[in-house]
């Protein structure tokens, strides 16, 4: 019997195949005759878990930046041998990343996929951890964190999330702080992986030269016999109201970079309307300050910012929106994003620029499929949030002005923003709470 449903979208006119490994792994399988095939184990397990628990074991509190430190283990191996290595000798590239509410590992190969993708499965599946290798990896993270407190651009991004929000741990850097890395001990990182890092809680999406059969027989070897857990994940509950409206930090900067942020309210969004704010969201956010928005033109023309873009940021039980650049004059800007948020609900959606900005998004979506890469992030992506890849050009179609309009007024409420600006010494005179 073939364990694999086929689905087939005519709109995109492409085709995957699923299955739900006996180990409760996710598997897609997009295969696709390209010249390079790549693979994505998604772990369900970012920096927010930071408080956990098993069915039947106490809540454990772990420190921060605790993911970021597994996934730089996970490719250590008993034997000595480097991981790395191995990919390139098969003339393929792995690597791996942590965020907010993942983990992922990847490969990307010209050739021998299945071997690749064998050892990408035995080497998630084969941890090493001892309390020699831990230590050692401390000095490494820690060099990691200084390098990113050295980028003005991130440190503004952080500190707009610390003023968002007060509890939520996306206030919290994703590799922690020198700090808390001291804290991690070999028991703590073996409690995390045998929590997490079970195949019920990951998704496996590969695109290229693969068959389903021989995925398929390729995890059965492959994967252990592990039991599925019930995790409890400790979300932090907190309401819209933002901690503070401003703060400022001290950096070498020639000008000024600013991040204005708005606060959504996420506590009635699941599955599929989780995705479709997500979209909504993002096309708003093109329309109030892309490039062809009448803010990013005024910017533009006078000067007064640069460097100017604006996204949406969705990670599992949060969301906002927030728009960054560089201007020797952030509270001139920060009136400005207000002004363009009121001149818009006064005129409301303007149908043709809507338009022109949905059917740019389907583009972007239907050209995704010609990267082995991008059909397998979009995929793991819609997974995560119990969405299927295929249904999220539908969902954009969905879209109306009329939902715009309403989420204009509820999304960008002047109450729920705050901005971070990240400047020079002398600029940050007289500044109240601007730190280094």
């Amino acid at each position: 019997m073939n364990p694999f449903t086929e689905r087939y979208d005519e709109y995109l006119d492409e085709r995957y195949y699923y299955a739900k490994h006996p180990s409760g792994l996710q598997i897609y399988v997009f295969p696709k005759d390209f010249a390079v095939s790549y693979g994505l184990l998604t772990v369900k397990y970012g920096s927010f878990d930071n408080r956990f628990a098993t069915k039947g074991t106490t809540a454990a509190f772990v420190p921060e930046g605790i993911a970021h430190f597994l996934e730089h283990k996970m490719f250590d191996n008993a034997d000595g041998s480097d991981t790395f290595e191995k990919f390139a000798e098969m003339g393929a590239y792995c690597n791996a990343y942590t965020t907010f509410d993942r983990t992922a590992y990847m490969f990307s190969s010209t050739e021998r996929h299945k071997e690749c993708l064998s050892e990408l499965l035995s080497f998630v599946f084969s941890p090493y951890f001892t309390e020699k290798t831990v230590e050692k990896e401390k000095g490494i993270i820690a060099e990691e964190i200084k390098m990113g407190l050295d980028n003005p651009s991130a440190r503004g991004f952080h500190l707009l999330t610390s003023l968002l929000y007060s509890e939520h741990p996306v206030s919290h850097e994703v590799a922690g702080t020198e700090e808390s890395v001291n804290k991690i001990d070999v028991s703590m990182i073996k409690r995390c992986y045998d929590t997490f890092y079970t195949p019920s809680n990951m998704i496996l999406a590969l695109s290229g030269d693969f068959s389903p059969e021989e995925v398929y027989a390729l995890c059965t070897k492959r994967i252990p016999k592990l039991p599925a857990r019930e995790i409890m994940r400790f979300e932090s509950g907190e309401g819209r109201a933002v901690r503070e409206k401003r703060g400022y930090e001290i950096a070498e900067v020639s000008k000024p970079i600013f991040y204005v942020g708005f606060k959504d309210d996420f506590s009635s969004k699941k599955g599929e309307d989780t995705i479709r704010r997500s979209v909504a969201s993002s096309i708003l956010c093109e329309l109030l300050f892309g490039e062809t928005s009448p803010f990013y033109i005024k910017m533009l023309e006078s000067g007064l910012a640069d460097k100017v873009s604006a996204s949406y940021l969705l990670s599992r039980d949060i969301g906002f929106s927030y728009i960054t650049g560089y201007s020797d004059e952030p509270e001139t800007v920060y009136t400005e994003i207000m002004d363009a948020v009121r001149d818009m609900k006064r005129a409301g959606i303007n149908e043709d620029a809507f338009m022109r900005q949905k059917k740019s998004m389907i583009s972007d979506f239907v050209r995704a499929f010609n990267s082995t890469e991008e059909i397998c992030e979009a995929a793991c992506d819609c997974a995560l949030y119990g969405c299927d890849v295929f249904d999220y050009a539908d969902i954009l179609k969905r879209i109306t002005a009329e939902e715009l309009e309403f989420l204009l007024c509820e999304l960008y409420d002047e109450r729920f923003s705050a901005m971070s600006v990240v400047a020079s010494a002398e600029y940050c005179k007289g500044v109240e709470k601007c730190t280094k």
